[in-house]
């Protein structure tokens, strides 16, 4: 949104397919490391430069009622979408309309984003992520209950 600060990091949305979150959070998690890109671990003091994992969201549950904040609001509202496959951030806005309560003109913008029509091999692909949804998520939840 232009309001980073020098020392900043970059907060990241994910949005997944239906019963893959835990699954795609871990290969998420392991392609950055692959790659080098620094991100943010739970308790680290320097942000600067590094990627935040802080939202995960599976595409059936994309609202936030629990958290109908203005500063929940604002964080929806600024966000930068990157990539959306099959519209669903406009799902995500969708079912987050309380927002409009906190920033009502928000809505009058329009999307330039189009989304992608999903392919027969994406299919097989996430057919083969779910039968790992449940040992990733076991793993990745023992991991953090430790933090």
């Amino acid at each position: 949104m232009g309001n980073a600060q020098e020392q900043d990091d970059i907060d990241l949305l994910v949005v997944t397919n239906t019963n893959t979150l835990w699954v795609s959070r871990l290969i998420g998690i392991l392609l950055l490391s692959l790659w080098g890109l620094k991100v943010r671990k739970v308790g680290d003091q320097n942000y600067k430069d590094k990627l935040c994992l802080n939202m995960w969201l599976d595409e059936n549950n994309l609202k936030f009622e629990s958290r109908e904040e203005i500063y929940t609001a604002h964080e929806l509202l600024q966000t930068k979408v990157l990539f959306d496959r099959g519209l669903v951030w406009k799902k995500v806005l969708d079912q987050n309309r309380w927002t409009a309560h906190f920033f009502p003109y928000a809505y009058k913008r329009e999307s330039l984003i189009k989304g992608l029509r999903k392919n027969k091999k994406a299919s097989v692909v996430l057919t083969i992520l779910k039968a790992f949804e449940i040992p990733a998520r076991i793993i990745q939840l023992f991991y953090m209950h430790k933090k």
